[in-house]
């Protein structure tokens, strides 16, 4: 995630078993430092495995500050942020898959209400 702030780095989402399924949504959280307003991400895949592909159509960004997470946990994915941190939903459109070829990657850039 990129904002007005800075970026969370990288950050692997760890899928259970039905995550990234056809037709699924997934829901992630995870700790991150607050960026401000988020401007852009950055989705990829590593295509390991059969079928590895994945249609992404939307992603939402919300973050949850330390007072919401002891109410609400598990309820909204995004970054745990420090209270008074921007704090969304920015939503991303992609309508489009992620397909890992020799010359390109699974990577697409999306950028804030686009």
């Amino acid at each position: 995630l990129f904002g007005e702030k800075g970026t969370t780095g990288p950050v692997p989402l760890k899928g259970g078993k039905h995550s990234f399924e056809r037709g699924g949504t997934d829901v992630f959280t995870f700790p991150a430092r607050d960026v401000g307003a988020v401007t852009r991400a950055r989705v990829k895949h590593d295509g390991a495995g059969r079928g590895s592909s994945w249609h992404l159509a939307t992603l939402t960004v919300a973050s949850q500050s330390a007072e919401d997470k002891d109410t609400s946990a598990g309820q909204m994915g995004g970054d745990t942020a420090p209270s008074g941190a921007a704090q969304g939903p920015w939503t991303f459109h992609c309508y489009s898959w992620l397909i890992k070829t020799e010359s390109s990657p699974a990577e697409v850039d999306l950028k804030a209400g686009e």
